[in-house]
């Protein structure tokens, strides 16, 4: 599943960034996949004179909590 936010910057009524990130049982460090749900992919996208556009991604990988 995945979690949608979205942020007006400047008070028009149209978003201007929105955000998705996934969250589920996401990639580990030692043990394959998480055991709990967590956000582990993050999708940023910008709004440019009405197109979106990505404005960058990232993705989580988490460690064994040493």
């Amino acid at each position: 599943r995945g979690i949608h936010l979205q942020y007006d910057l400047n008070s028009d009524g149209v978003p201007d960034i929105a955000v998705w990130e996934g969250q589920g049982k996401g990639p580990g460090h030692l043990e394959g996949i998480t055991k709990t749900d967590d956000r582990w992919y993050r999708l940023v996208l910008v709004n440019i004179a009405g197109r979106w556009k990505v404005l960058g991604t990232d993705q989580f990988s988490y460690g064994c909590g040493c």
